[in-house]
């Protein structure tokens, strides 16, 4: 299994590949969003009025309002945000292989993938 930690604003190799599909060389992927919160968050503080009740009374509704993706969103960026902390990922974008290996600062999954080999084969030796 490939665990991809990223942001919206790093574009990546992996951009086209979705959750949990099979990628070539039948490797599950994951690809995790930590920061789909934050833009859920700044959706919900657009155009606040000045008044603190009527800006928390403006961000409850918005809040019941919210559609099933941005719901789905907030969930799976919550998720990633926990698995990151549980394997001590401190920087993005971040690549674990099987819960265990982790490669920082690549883009490109298949790099990445070459410096988990590498890696793995000279383990073995």
């Amino acid at each position: 299994m490939v665990e991809i930690f990223t942001t919206s604003d790093l574009v990546g190799q992996w951009e086209h590949v979705d959750s949990n599909k099979k990628a070539h060389q039948n490797i599950i992927l994951q690809l995790y969003r930590v920061n789909g919160i934050q833009h859920i968050e700044a959706e919900l503080s657009r155009d606040l009025s000045a008044d603190p009740s009527e800006a928390k009374q403006s961000v409850l509704r918005r809040i019941h309002n919210l559609d099933e993706q941005s719901r789905s969103e907030m969930q799976t960026s919550a998720m990633a945000l926990a698995k990151a902390m549980q394997y001590g990922i401190d920087r993005f974008p971040a690549i674990v292989f099987d819960g265990q290996t982790v490669v920082y600062g690549v883009k490109d999954l298949k790099v990445a993938l070459a410096y988990f080999q590498e890696w793995q084969a000279r383990a073995k030796l």
